[in-house]
């Protein structure tokens, strides 16, 4: 069975850049990537670790690996500065390295990374959350794009958002190795996030253009239009679509229950 995943859009205003970059999106394959530095969780993409979960050995650890090999440079420095400070006030010395590590002002490491969020139905269906469709696509006047998960996984870098409560230990980064390092930082969230199941293309900064990739051909497989959606951007989208040939639905309000359904869309022009 194909799997899909899902991403959510605004509609541009008419004329704008933003609408030239919506139109090289479905006739040219050519998409915009997030910049880790304006998610709007400002936990996310961050090393941080729990308080009381480190200890002199720990840090001395993470120095002779993890951290040395993957966190930002500028961690090196505060653990060697927290490690000369231990013999006169150690709890003081962790402390103060656990809250500038955390504060992630200084992680340069974010500007190596380009990502493209999606979201993906935890039944395989179709994307007919009332929420996704209010927070991400301006209370349903947007879009949704359609992408074949099995594409994407085999081009790039495609994985889903672990969602827990607990932030990792400071012994968790000590022993990761880069995938597991990687996951810990990049691929986990708070998990008041899970409703968005969400899944994340990785790509380093330089492999892009201007924070802009194009993806491969049949990764767009269709787009879904929203029930509240202007009939001139409907137009709009529908034009681009064919000259794609990607497939056309359009969410419709439930005639029974406080819901969307899907549906193949019909052009009456």
């Amino acid at each position: 069975m194909t799997e899909f995943l899902y991403r959510f859009i605004s509609p541009p205003g008419k004329g704008t850049p933003d609408e030239a970059l919506l139109c090289n999106v479905i006739t040219a394959n050519t998409i915009g990537l997030s910049n880790p530095r304006r998610f709007n969780d400002p936990i996310d993409c961050r090393m941080t670790f729990a308080k009381g979960s480190t200890s002199l050995s720990g840090i001395r650890d993470c120095l002779d690996s993890t951290l040395v090999r993957y966190g930002p440079p500028e961690h090196k420095a505060l653990a060697e500065e927290a490690l000369k400070k231990f013999s006169l006030f150690p709890e003081a010395a962790i402390e103060k390295f656990r809250n500038i590590v955390n504060a992630g002002q200084n992680d340069t490491r974010l500007d190596d990374y380009r990502f493209l969020c999606l979201f993906q139905q935890t039944d395989n269906s179709m994307p007919d959350d009332l929420l996704l469709w209010s927070h991400y696509a301006d209370g349903h006047r947007g879009i949704c794009l359609q992408f074949d998960k099995a594409i994407l996984h085999e081009h790039y870098v495609c994985k889903p958002i672990n969602y827990t409560t607990n932030l990792p230990s400071f012994e968790e980064y000590a022993a990761a190795d880069g995938e597991s390092f990687a996951e810990l930082v990049l691929f986990r969230k708070a998990k008041r996030w899970e409703y968005e199941n969400e899944w994340r293309i990785l790509l380093p900064t330089h492999k892009t253009d201007k924070d802009m990739i194009v993806l491969p051909r049949g990764a767009i497989s269709a787009i879904i239009i929203g029930c509240e959606i202007d009939p001139c951007f409907q137009t709009q989208i529908v034009q681009w679509s064919r000259k794609s040939a990607l497939a056309l639905y359009k969410t419709f309000k439930d005639d029974f229950i406080y819901g969307l359904q899907i549906k193949p869309f019909e052009d009456s022009g």
